[in-house]
């Protein structure tokens, strides 16, 4: 069972304001990108557990926990959170980078 204040515990960071007038949207932004980010949290470790299960052929806990990736494998992960950043973010930059072109078109009218 979860200690009582498992949920009461403040963020890290302060959560981004957004605009009031779109509040369905900013609670879903912020779903989004909290999965976005267990997910690649979730991605790492089995990684770990993939590299720990190919170099020993067994993991525990213990050795998931202890685990310090060597630098090729620190970059190659960098690597996959760089482009799983640009893939989530592809389509509202895509809508920015429209936007801006519009504004750019109007100021050139």
């Amino acid at each position: 069972m979860a200690a009582p204040d498992a949920f009461d515990r403040p963020a890290r960071e302060p959560r981004p304001a957004f605009s009031a007038e779109e509040p369905i949207a900013e609670r879903l932004v912020r779903v989004v990108m909290n999965l976005a980010a267990e997910l690649a949290v979730v991605r790492e470790r089995l990684d770990t557990v993939e590299h720990l299960l190919t170099t020993k052929g067994s993991v525990t806990t213990a050795d998931i926990e202890a685990f310090m990736p060597d630098e090729a494998t620190d970059a190659a992960r960098r690597e996959w959170r760089e482009a799983y950043v640009a893939r989530i973010f592809a389509d509202l930059e895509a809508e920015i980078d429209a936007a801006r072109q519009q504004l750019g078109d109007r100021a050139a009218d």
